[in-house]
């Protein structure tokens, strides 16, 4: 147990060595803020980069100086561990096995609970989602299929707080900012580069969906501090990412305001982003499968849904 525990704490030793090489984070700069009690300073380059790309206001301070928690790399963290894993420690295997068989389907999803309980809930909603059908040619069997999955029904959005979870992910930038989560693998100095790209890479995603989360609550006056959502701040009942929001996002009850929380909403625009990537009229399976595709790039995603839908045809003829 000693040897172990003197292993792993060389091992950490020498990560932060590594990614000590790196560029250190960009500092705030005083005559813009002054930290204090109001931010932690963890968020202080962040702010600037905001303020600098016009972005920053007194909501944006407020939003920040009363986030539920303070700055953290775990999401971060989480996300570029999960990358290194798919990278650099796939299974190799002897001539004599086969590979994994790729996920087809979620598991324990496509069942007849869930079957009835998106059957329950298109006769629930029968009008809307009639309208929405009507109106995007998307069979109501694969938008109920759809909230089942993003969100069990509107049951479950996502506990994150989303502008937490995105302003996390845009601030964490360096190496040795998530120095911890890379010491629990096997990390050596050859995957140095690869690791700033994708902290490049995933942390600028991260601060374009932010700005536009930030639009979204400034043009339809939402609180972001009670906005929840996935691990990677996709919100609503469609869960959908904030950068959709603009192109693809529908005021379906004309309320004059988008709200992805409220079920006319979330229908309409979930419905609007699968037309716009190719969903018609007739449209066959090839080609729904394709447009569930670029809501959610995972096969067993889209074959999740529709063989959801294709449950729910097959229960109706039976009823």
């Amino acid at each position: 147990m000693c040897l172990k525990r003197f292993f792993l704490s060389v091992l950490g030793v020498l990560c932060a060595l590594v990614f000590m090489t790196g560029p250190s984070a960009v500092p705030a700069e005083s005559s813009l803020f002054t930290p204090s009690d109001k931010f932690d300073p963890s968020w202080l380059p962040l702010l600037h980069r905001l303020k600098k790309d016009n972005v920053y206001s007194t909501d944006v301070e407020h939003w920040f100086s009363t986030l539920p928690r303070p700055y953290s790399p775990v999401p971060m963290g989480a996300k570029i561990s999960h990358l290194f894993r798919m990278r650099f420690m796939q299974p190799s295997f002897a001539f004599f096995r086969k590979p994994p068989t790729p996920q087809t389907l979620y598991d324990g999803v496509v069942n007849a609970e869930n079957i009835r309980n998106c059957l329950n809930f298109l006769h629930e909603h029968a009008k809307l989602f009639q309208q929405v059908e009507e109106r995007y040619f998307v069979p109501k069997e694969v938008l109920a299929a759809l909230l089942l999955v993003e969100s069990r029904l509107g049951s479950f959005v996502g506990k994150e707080n989303s502008l937490w979870t995105l302003a996390c992910m845009a601030a964490s930038n360096q190496p040795e900012q998530i120095v911890e989560h890379m010491a629990k693998l096997p990390f050596t100095e050859g995957h140095l580069d690869w690791l700033r790209r994708a902290l490049l890479v995933r942390s600028s995603w991260a601060y374009a969906e932010l700005k536009a989360l930030i639009e979204y609550c400034r043009r339809y006056e939402h609180n972001p501090l009670e906005i929840t959502g996935s691990v990677y701040g996709a919100i609503g009942l469609g869960q959908f990412m904030p950068s959709n929001i603009t192109p693809y996002a529908v005021d379906g009850d004309n309320d004059g305001r988008i709200d992805l929380f409220s079920l006319p909403d979330a229908l309409h625009s979930s419905a609007n982003f699968l037309k716009a990537h190719g969903w018609k009229k007739g449209t066959g399976r090839e080609a729904g499968l394709k447009a569930l595709l670029r809501y959610n790039n995972s096969t067993a995603y889209a074959n999740t849904i529709l063989a959801l839908a294709e449950g729910m045809l097959a229960a109706k003829k039976k009823a």
